[in-house]
C-alpha cells in the first residue's frame, strides 16, 4: 500500500535501505562464490590434463614430435613499428610449464630464424628486437644456425 503518513514512509524507507543493504550482501556472497567456483574449476581442469595421454609420452619422444612440427618453420622476428617474435615454438612454450621447460632444453628448436628486417620505429622496438634475437641465440646454445634474412 502506498504510504499515507511520514511514521509509514519511514518505516518504508527504513524497510527498503534493509533490502537494499541484504540483496548487496547476497550479491557479495555471490561473487565470493563465483570465484570459489572459478578457482576450483581451473583446479579440475589442471588435475584433468595430467590425466590426458600425452603425459605419458617420454620427454625425448614429446621433443621429437616438437621437432616435426617445427621443422618447415623458422622462428620469425619482424621488425617493423614494433619487435616481435612468432612461431610455432614460441607457442608451444606458452602450453604449460613442462612443454616450456622440454622447448626449451631442445637448442635445435631455436636454431632456425627468419628476420623481416624493416625499420624501425622507435629505440624500445631495437631494444626488444636485440633482446629478442639475444635470447633465440642463447636458447639456440651451439647448434648451426639456418638463418634466412629478408628486406620489408
Amino acid at each position: 500500500d502506498i504510504p499515507n503518513s511520514e511514521v509509514e514512509r519511514a518505516q518504508l524507507q527504513s524497510l527498503i535501505e534493509r533490502n537494499s543493504s541484504d540483496v548487496q550482501r547476497y550479491d557479495d556472497a555471490i561473487a565470493r562464490l563465483q570465484d570459489q567456483r572459478n578457482q576450483l574449476d581451473k583446479i579440475v581442469q589442471y588435475q584433468k590434463s595430467l590425466l590426458s595421454p600425452i603425459q605419458k609420452l617420454p620427454p625425448d619422444v614429446l621433443g621429437d614430435i616438437f621437432e616435426l612440427i617445427t621443422a618447415d618453420q623458422c622462428i620469425n622476428l619482424q621488425i617493423h613499428f614494433k619487435a616481435r617474435g612468432i612461431g610455432r615454438v614460441f607457442k608451444l612454450t606458452w602450453i604449460c610449464s613442462w612443454w616450456r621447460k622440454l622447448i626449451l632444453s631442445r637448442p635445435t628448436l631455436w636454431s632456425r630464424i627468419h628476420l623481416t628486417l624493416g625499420r624501425f620505429t622507435t629505440t624500445d622496438a631495437e631494444s626488444l628486437f636485440t633482446n629478442m634475437m639475444e635470447e633465440v641465440l642463447l636458447r639456440s646454445g651451439t647448434t648451426p644456425l639456418c638463418l634466412k634474412l629478408e628486406r620489408d
